[in-house]
């Protein structure tokens, strides 16, 4: 596989943002592939490659495992171009957060992966605030595909070290699937 993923950024965002990546890939992969892994290697404002394997010289912005394969995200010499709105406090208006666990229904006006995004940063600065830098989407680790029918989602923080990485269950109307993992990160 080699085929170039164009992006814009999210928001007011400068970057290319990981739940994007994320949409992105999996429409490449159609029906039959899942995203079983993806981490995020480095920060990135460029169109990438998905690609089999990186190439002497190549930057690697992340990594993409399926249950048959594994990809590279790379860097291509052109930058996202444009932008789309999003309103990630809109998003996460109606989330509960109770000491480290948030739980919102599902807004099926964003996708799955924006909502578990945004309710895993939601809960981050909720439980640690006062970081230096940003908290950042870095690896989600999933058991098994997520669902088409959706109604409540659940993020819970297992484990954590303060102001730089947090681990977090995601829970699917009451069904376990993976984990999301956040760091803190400069831009």
């Amino acid at each position: 596989m080699n085929s170039l993923i164009h992006f814009q950024f999210k928001g007011e965002r400068t970057y290319v943002h990981g739940s994007d990546f994320y949409n992105k890939v999996s429409l490449l992969l159609g029906g039959d592939e899942y995203i079983k892994e993806i981490s995020f290697k480095q920060i990135t404002n460029k169109n990438c490659y998905l690609k089999n394997s990186a190439e002497v010289g190549d930057s690697v912005a992340g990594i993409v495992k399926t249950e048959k394969n594994q990809y590279v995200l790379v860097e291509a010499t052109t930058s996202a171009n444009g932008s789309y709105q999003f309103d990630e406090e809109l998003l996460v208006k109606s989330a509960i957060i109770e000491q480290n666990v948030i739980s919102m229904q599902m807004q099926k006006t964003h996708s799955l992966i924006e909502n578990i995004v945004a309710m895993t940063k939601k809960l981050n600065y909720s439980v640690n605030p006062d970081v230096d830098g940003k908290w950042l989407f870095g690896q989600l680790k999933l058991d098994q595909p997520f669902p088409s029918n959706i109604s409540n989602i659940t993020i819970e923080s297992t484990r954590r070290i303060p102001n730089r990485f947090s681990e977090n269950a995601i829970t699917i109307d009451e069904s376990y699937y993976g984990k999301i993992i956040f760091i803190v990160g400069k831009l």
